[in-house]
Order: C-alpha cells, then structure tokens, then sequence
C-alpha cells in the first residue's frame, strides 16, 4: 500500500505540474517581465525536442561520470554568477535597500530612528537580512570593501553551493548527465539573473533549501545511525532556510509527510525502513520520527533566529511585533488582483492593502481580513474564485526571470558601472535593454519546458521517497504562493529544486515518449 500510495502522490503532483506547464505556453498571464511568445513557444518547443531527441556522445558522457564534474560546473555557475551580479551592481530599492541602509546606520553607531523600529516592527521577518547585512558592513569595513560588493560575492557563493548540491541531488536519483543538465539550468537561470546583483533573501536562502531536500533524500537511501545523522541535517538547513525566507517553511510539511508514509505497510519484506515491522511498532516509531522532526526544526529555528536577532546590532526591545500582519491577512492579500498597464497582478503586494491595517491591533486586523476574504468569496463566487486561482498559478510561474527589475523603482536604475562590458550586459539583462525581451522570453520557453519535462516525468517515474520529496517541495512552494501573498520571484529560493526535480525525473520521461532513447541503466535507478 506505501508504494501505490506514493506512486499515487507522485502522479497527481506530475499531472498538476504538467496542466500548468501546458497553461504557461497556451494561455499565459502577461507578467511585469515582457514577454515576446512567438519566441517563448519555438524556443519551448526546441528546448523539448532537444530533451527528448537528444543522445550526447559517448565519450562526453563517460567525461559528465567524473566525479569533479559537480565541483566544476559549480565552481563555472559561482564565477559567472559572480561576473554578472558585479557588472550589474545597481543603486537597488525597496526593502534591500531600507535594510542596507539601516545595517550602515548601526555601524556606523548612528542611532536607529522610531520609523526604522517601525518598519523592523511591521516587517520582522527582515531581522536576520539585517544581521547579514551588518556583518557583511563590518567585513567591509576591515576589508577596505563595500558591504554590497561582499554579499554579491556572497551570492555567488550561494549559487555555487545550491549548484553542487543539486548536481549531487540528480546524479544519485538519474545519473551524471541529467545532473550536468541541472547544474548548467541553474548557472542559466539564476546565474545569468539581474538578481544576482541585488543582495536579498532569495539566494542567501537558496542553497540551505535544496540541501535539505537533498540531505532528506540521502537519508532515505540509508539506515541506521547515517539516515538520523543525515535528517537531523536536513531539519536545520530547512530551518536556516525558513529563518532567512519564510517560504521554505514548506519544506518540514513535505518531509513529515514522507515520514508518515510508513504508517502504510510496504509490500516488500525489507523495504527502505530495513526489516518490515510489526503494525504497532511501525506506527509508533513514524510518529515519534515526525514528531521529533517537527520539534527539532522549532528548536532549530528559534536558536536560529535568537543568533540572528542579537546580530543585528538593533534595541530589540523597541520592535513591537504586535503591529505585523497576522497570517490570515497574507491570505487576504494572495486575493486581490491588481490591475497596472500591461498586466493584472494576481495576489502580489498591494499597498492599499497594507494601509487598511496600519494603526489596528492585532484582533482589528484580523477581523479586517477575515471581513475580507468573506467579501471576496461573495463577490466571485466559487466559480470566480477556481479562475482567481488558476490565474494566479499561472501568473507566478508563468516569468523564468523571476520578477528580475519588479521590485520598487528598480526597472529605472542603471548600474554603478560605466564600462563598454556592463553596457553591452545591460542591453541583454536590462529591463530597457534592446535586447532583454528576446532574452526574457528565450528564458520563459525554456523555463516553460523545464516544468513540462518535471510533469511528465512525475507521470512514469517510479515510487521513490527522494523524488517524493522534492515532488511535494516543489508543490509545497506551489500551493504557498497560490494561498499567500506571492509573485514569481518567491520561487527564486526554490529554482533550484524546481530544475532538480526536472532533471531527476528526466530518463523516464524520456523512455515514456520516445521509448528509443531509453537511457541505460534507468532500470536499475528506478528501482533504487
């Protein structure tokens, strides 16, 4: 029953994932990011039949079985993440900047203003950018550098890590060359990204997230001492994560789900668990594993955040957290859509609604979001509210470049660079280059068929609990900007996991449509 359960799982999130990869290229929702889709479609249509049809040479894939193939390609995606966040380092807005600003203020020893603990106040979840962004002040300082130059650096840094990892992850579930393939998507998508040069949560976050599902993973494919010393591994990165960004929340949900799976009986006499055990004991011991997990990602969370706080050089008792938006109004604002010129938002930042709520107390403001929601309800109707939804799926995953120039004023600015090279980038990664809409739309077919290849496959893979991992992360991140606040740059963090989950399940979507490109060895893999 465990198998026929998580193959089930497996099946429905590969039919979802497929349906809006489908969506993405038929119907798309116009985004900030502007989009050309009589090149989106051939380019989606070519990056598929590359996928499928294509058979790289022996002698390349004997080199991609190396085992520094993994630490190259990672170390190449840092450098040109590197390269890129450098020449296109820019006078950045929004919140990075009021945090930056404030980490210099503190440094600097200047006194933090009553509007700055206003704003720490409203927006805690930006403690632990603030402690980075004072380390990272205080490094500058001694070092003779800018505080942005460092975390630039510091990006790249995370971009190499999160490229390792997902070349580790892939090249266990579906070997060498699809893991190459994972590794060079991300130098494409994240690498070659405007965010690169922006110093915010998505990329410090990006690296613990896929080494959580990555270290989950790894210990499913061991017992004993090694799989609890593996887990316990997991749980903190996943809680490193979720303290820096809160999105990778999702991920202590997917793993207990995974755990809970053994409640079922497995039809194998020795299955991943070792020894079937006897019903009893089998339950008692997934519930004491999910229970530990749940407490132990607390725990380390709220170390996490206590280290952090205390970084931030700031009066921690003058941040209020009373006056932050409760949980239920990120719900209310993940409803409103938001007419601009050439695109509807679908649940992204309002500012309206943000002034509904300042001054309330905390029960006003919920019952104000409550009154909300109900509203809504009324005014769409549940047939309203299915085309609300499926719209703003649509819309979040529908920009590969992630929201790049989306945030404040930032499409306006030029970078600090004055130089013939950053000109020539800014032409192709500039959101008034001459060239960023052929770029940006070359980028959203292929991001297009990275999602199509990620549900199908989902669709012939076999029961894996590694695969089953990654498949309920990616549809844990899915379901949370679907029902929170969200844009497409909040699965930035987990484009890495996303393009894993692509390329792990990449040999059986191959064997599945074109049986003769079967890889070797899928077989044995999926019975791993």
């Amino acid at each position: 029953m465990r198998e026929a359960v998580g193959t089930a799982v497996l099946r429905i999130v590969g039919a979802v994932t497929l349906v809006g990869g489908v969506a993405m290229v038929v119907v798309p929702r116009p985004v900030l990011t502007p989009l050309n889709h009589t090149i989106v479609v051939p380019t989606c249509i070519v990056a598929l039949g590359l996928v499928f049809l294509l058979r790289l040479p022996q002698r390349l894939r004997a080199m991609l079985a190396s085992r520094w193939t993994g630490p190259v390609l990672a170390v190449l995606g840092g450098g040109v993440g590197a390269f890129v966040g450098e020449l296109l380092h820019f006078p950045y807005g929004w919140d990075a900047s009021v945090v930056m600003g404030l980490a210099r203020r503190i440094h600097a020893g200047l006194p933090v203003t009553p509007g700055e603990y206003h704003y720490l106040s409203e927006y805690p979840n930006n403690l632990p950018l603030l402690a980075i962004d004072r380390v990272a002040a205080a490094a500058g300082a001694r070092l003779g550098v800018t505080p942005d130059s460092l975390l630039i650096g510091l990006n790249a840094v995370a971009l190499l890590a999160s490229i390792w990892l997902a070349h580790s992850v892939v090249r266990r579930c579906a070997g060498p060359v699809p893991a190459a393939a994972a590794a060079l998507l991300i130098t494409g998508f994240v690498g070659l990204s405007p965010w690169m040069a922006v110093p915010y949560t998505d990329i410090f976050a990006m690296p613990f997230t896929i080494a959580a599902v990555g270290l989950a993973g790894l210990a499913w494919s061991n017992r004993g001492a090694r799989r609890w010393w593996a887990w316990g591994a997991a749980v903190v990165a996943g809680a490193a994560a979720y303290v820096i960004k809160t999105t990778p929340g999702v991920l202590v949900v997917a793993g207990v789900l995974v755990i809970l799976l053994s409640l079922l009986p497995s039809r194998r006499r020795v299955d991943d668990d070792g020894p079937t055990k006897p019903a009893g004991r089998r339950v008692l011991r997934t519930l004491a594993a999910a229970g530990l997990t749940v407490l132990a990602f607390v725990g380390s969370a709220a170390g996490i955040t206590t280290v952090a706080r205390h970084a931030t050089g700031a009066d921690l008792s003058r941040v209020h957290t009373s006056v932050s938006a409760p949980i239920i109004w990120w719900v209310a604002n993940g409803m409103i859509e938001i007419p601009a010129k050439d695109y509807i938002s679908y649940g992204g930042f309002s500012r309206t609604m943000v002034n509904a709520i300042k001054g309330r107390t905390q029960a006003e403001m919920k019952a104000y979001s409550t009154q909300f929601i109900k509203a809504q309800w009324e005014t769409r109707g549940v047939t309203g509210m299915a085309a609300f939804y499926a719209n703003k799926a649509v819309w979040n995953f529908n920009d590969g470049m992630f929201s790049a120039w989306g945030e404040g004023g930032d499409a306006k600015r030029k970078p600090y660079a004055d130089t013939p090279v950053a000109a020539t980038l800014m032409e192709f990664n500039g959101f008034h280059g001459r060239y960023y809409e052929s770029r940006a739309s070359i980028t959203e077919g292929v991001w297009a068929a990275v999602v199509l290849v990620a549900g199908f496959g989902l669709l012939r893979a076999p029961f894996r609990r590694d695969l089953l991992m990654l498949a309920l992360s990616v549809l844990g991140i899915g379901t949370f900007i679907l029902i929170f606040q969200g844009r497409s740059r909040y699965l930035l963090t987990f484009a890495p996991v996303i393009i894993a989950l692509s390329c792990a399940v990449l040999p059986w979507a191959r064997a599945g449509l074109v049986p003769w490109t079967r890889e070797r060895g899928v077989r044995g893999r999926a019975q791993a």
